[in-house]
């Protein structure tokens, strides 16, 4: 009995023993259960405020993407040859396909106000042109203002024109083509490549000066009017070189003179208006950078870098100057921008007395 009692204890012993170790065990993992839950929590919770608070991406660095050159002429002219060799240039020096978008019309006006309402990020640059510092004048409700709407980049090129005549035209200087038109006011004709255009306000100059009655016969661009040019449609044009040269060289046009300060080294033989007999006559177009306004300063140092890097070694140059540009080298933005603020202010008087308005 006393045997049967004391197995029976020390079972009961064990037992609770058992019982306790279990106990223990179980508390331990249920702490240490408890230790991971709150751990799971507080990484849940700064998950949510992570996600919870606004972050940006960092940016990437520019350009990440294709750039666009916006022009107002179509292909062909002087202003698309430009625009794809600067285009080429920007490709190379910025890594990035440069793509030429030739927007025609209302003498450049639909190109520069597509390029004014796009984003300042740095991806549209407009290829400036004469026709943009003459727009202020001849629109008295523009969509968007040179000055204000626009970062001048550069400058890149002059161009004057040539004063080219039909060759069933009897002139052979200025002073023959003065006298021709005196003598038939109003029947001789003459091309520009749109109504504002420079080659436009290149041939209501010589109306001023001259004291001429002519009638103008405007075209969308340079190619058409040329074409109709050298098909005896029309007398004469106020034309760029490029394209023209070709024609003058095949004897299908007659250049009498030129409207640039110094005689062209592409056509030497060609005399200045002011030598011609018209002192002081200087018309043409020129051809320029610009970005939206509101574009980082950064960007707008790297194209300027850029297309001068392009300029001083002497490719770039020399294509363009094959082509009858006068390259233009140096030029900072600020000059640029002064330029433009001069330009609009030289042409305002010539508009003025022209009487040329346009909706």
């Amino acid at each position: 009995m006393m045997h049967r009692i004391g197995r029976s204890c020390a079972q009961r012993a064990l037992q609770s023993e058992c019982e306790q170790e279990l106990m223990g065990f179980q508390r331990q993992r249920l702490h240490r259960a408890t230790r991971r839950l709150a751990r799971n929590a507080i990484a849940c919770a700064a998950a949510l405020i992570v996600l919870a608070v606004p972050h940006t991406a960092a940016p990437q660095p520019y350009p990440a993407r294709p750039l666009r050159l916006v022009l107002g002429f179509p292909p062909g002219g002087t202003s698309d040859i430009l625009a794809r060799a600067l285009g080429e240039q920007l490709a190379a020096g910025l890594g990035q396909p440069v793509v030429i978008d030739n927007r025609p019309g209302a003498a450049g006006n639909i190109a520069a106000e597509l390029a004014a309402k796009a984003p300042a990020d740095g991806y549209t640059l407009l290829l400036s042109s004469g026709s943009s510092t003459v727009a202020p004048s001849l629109y008295p409700k523009l969509g968007y203002d040179f000055v204000r709407d626009f970062t001048q980049v550069t400058m890149v090129a002059d161009v004057p024109f040539m004063l080219a005549v039909h060759p069933q035209l009897p002139a052979r200087t200025l002073a023959d083509l003065i006298a021709h038109v005196r003598a038939r006011p109003r029947e001789v004709n003459y091309a520009s490549s749109g109504v504002g255009t420079p080659s436009h306000l290149a041939g209501e100059l010589l109306t001023q000066r001259a004291g001429l009655e002519l009638t103008h016969v405007p075209y969308k661009g340079t190619v058409a009017a040329l074409v109709d040019l050298v098909s005896g449609r029309v007398q004469f044009y106020f034309t760029s070189f490029p394209g023209a040269l070709a024609h003058v060289r095949a004897n299908r046009i007659r250049a009498i003179a030129v409207t640039s300060e110094r005689r062209s080294a592409t056509l030497p033989e060609a005399p200045t208006m002011s030598e011609s007999g018209l002192a002081g006559y200087r018309a043409g177009s020129w051809y320029g950078l610009a970005m939206p306004s509101g574009v980082a300063p950064a960007i707008v140092d790297r194209i300027h870098a850029i297309v001068q890097k392009s300029l001083d070694a002497g490719e770039l140059k020399a294509k363009l100057s094959e082509q009858g540009l006068d390259v233009i080298q140096g030029i900072t933005p600020r000059q640029a921008a002064d330029f433009v603020r001069q330009d609009i202010a030289r042409w305002a008087d010539v508009v003025r007395r022209a009487g040329v308005k346009l909706n």
